[in-house]
């Protein structure tokens, strides 16, 4: 190792075994929206960039958002049939998404989440209680109960310790090091084709990105071959192996340089967003997939639909997200996905 400077005796270990679990138990093995689908990974991009802005209204970090799309991802892939009937059916498919977000929330987050908070506040009584608490059984029972899997997040935190000392003790440099590379996983994780890359892939690809936008001043090329080589000699990995996912990443990066998206891309799923605890640094990198439309410090006072709507139905949640978006025609009574394949 390249004079490495590792404070947990354990990090090569616990690295090892993350890599272990995410090639067995943790592994989402298929491709699954098949070709009969109805459901797209564009209505799972809407699902996860949601489960951002509620994150930040729980004021927890967004990692647990990025964990409760893989339990999402994991579920979706296995053989469940209410797994399947959620690629046909547009409610079933927000209530899976919903209920992994929870799980995360109890689970990662250490949150106290109400049944009768999500049924009658988020979910403005479109499930019910009996229906969430039915829909978390299967999942857990489906998943095994496996739900502390590695994230992005935990490699890129260990990939950090494996910096050389030298470049370790530039705090300032590292802080942002470790802050643009987990942005750059979280976007990375609204990509489809990312679920069915390792977290290990993803946060490798988010550091490497993100490290070649340091200035040399600050970091080296004889530091940055070093970590990338203690990296390697940890874990195996290396950047030929990552391409794909670095790619992804960079188009990501282009997408933020184009702008943010349009106010009202959520406007049918959530209300408003709660102020992120992250430094304004972060605010505007995250600008590109999260609308604030206002603020609060409260959970109370966000919901899945508006709080103020006295004809929301049974229809799906994600219509009124779909119907904002440009080019789309659908009509209030059309029950078809047919929209959200176009969605640009």
């Amino acid at each position: 190792m390249k004079n490495m400077l590792v404070q947990d005796p354990y990090l090569i270990d616990q690295l090892r075994f993350m890599q272990d679990q995410e090639s067995t138990h943790y592994k989402v093995d298929d491709d699954y929206f098949p070709s009969w689908a109805t459901a797209s990974p564009e209505a799972r991009k809407t699902m996860a960039s949601w489960s951002y802005v509620i994150a930040d209204a729980c004021q927890v970090e967004r990692e647990t958002a990025c964990i409760a799309t893989s339990y999402f991802d994991r579920f979706m892939s296995t053989s469940s049939h209410r797994a399947r009937g959620a690629l046909v059916s547009r409610r079933e498919f927000q209530l899976v998404y919903i209920v992994c977000l929870v799980i995360a929330l109890k689970c990662r987050a250490g949150m106290q989440v109400e049944p009768d908070f999500v049924a009658d506040v988020i979910c403005q009584k479109v499930y019910d209680q009996e229906e969430l608490n039915k829909m978390e059984e299967h999942i857990l029972e489906a998943l095994q109960w496996r739900l502390n899997g590695p994230s992005p997040h935990d490699f890129i935190d260990g990939f950090i310790q494996l910096l050389p000392s030298h470049a370790s003790s530039n705090l300032k440099m590292v802080s942002h090091l470790t802050d643009t590379a987990k942005i750059k996983a979280e976007a990375a994780v609204l990509d489809y084709s990312m679920a069915l890359q390792p977290p290990s892939s993803i946060a490798y690809a988010a550091i490497f990105t993100s490290m070649r936008s340091i200035d040399s001043g600050e970091f080296n090329t004889p530091d940055k071959v070093a970590w990338m080589q203690n990296i390697a000699g940890v874990t195996g990995i290396r950047t030929a192996e990552t391409d794909l996912t670095s790619h992804v990443i960079c188009e990501e990066d282009e997408m933020e340089r184009q702008g943010p998206l349009s106010p009202n891309s959520f406007s049918g799923i959530i209300d408003l967003a709660a102020p992120s605890a992250r430094s304004s640094y972060m605010e505007q990198e995250h600008n590109n997939y999260c609308s604030a439309s206002s603020t609060t410090s409260s959970m109370e006072t966000f919901s899945m639909a508006s709080m103020g709507s006295t004809d929301f139905d049974e229809a799906s949640l994600l219509d009124s997200s779909i119907r904002s978006q440009p080019g789309c025609d659908m009509e209030n009574n059309d029950t078809s996905w047919t929209c959200i394949a176009d969605m640009p």
